[in-house]
Formats: C-alpha cells, structure tokens, sequence
C-alpha cells in the first residue's frame, strides 16, 4: 500500500514490480469511493530494484484507490492507494495516530 499526500499534485509511488517491462506502463486508478477513475502512460524510473512511477493527480483527502500497472498486455504490479493529509511525512503514517495514549 502506498500513502499520498492530497495537498500535492505531483505523486511519486514507489512499488516492487513484477517484472521490469522495458518501455512506458499504464497506470489506473480506480477510486473505492465512486470518484472518478484515470489512466496515466508513465515511462517509470527504476533504481535499487524500485521502480518509481511519477504522476499528476488531485486527489481528495481521506480516499482509497486501488492501484494496476500494466507493460504491455501484462500485469507489472497490484496494490491499493491511500490518500490522507493526515501525516505530511506519508511514509511514517499510523492508521491509529493519536488514538491510543498511553
């Protein structure tokens, strides 16, 4: 699962593919509340066995996506997308923050 940040336009994701397709990958997003969806040809990047997927979206806050990278006729990757103003540091998100106090 990856965490987005509604208050940026551009996004990066970064996922474990699959495979490395060798040309650009069909991104799709399709919402789990109804809004609308998108399909984005991204030429991703791939460093340290990461491959990082750089696009432009506004997303609302507090939102779950579900995620298909495609290379060609197959599928490069599967996941789902979280999108929150919850934390500006989204790769340290807690779903129970400031819930449990101790």
């Amino acid at each position: 699962m990856n965490i987005l940040n509604p208050n940026n336009t551009t996004h990066t994701l970064k996922i474990i593919p699959r495979f490395y397709p060798l040309s650009d990958v069909v991104l799709e997003l399709v919402s789990e509340e109804r809004e609308p969806g998108s399909t984005i040809t991204i030429l991703p990047t791939i460093s340290n066995g990461y491959m990082f997927l750089q696009f432009d979206k506004a997303f609302k806050n507090a939102t779950n996506w579900q995620v298909k990278v495609t290379g060609g006729n197959e599928i490069v990757y599967r996941g789902k997308l979280l999108v929150t103003s919850q934390a500006s540091d989204t790769q340290n998100y807690k779903t129970t923050k400031d819930i449990f106090l101790l």
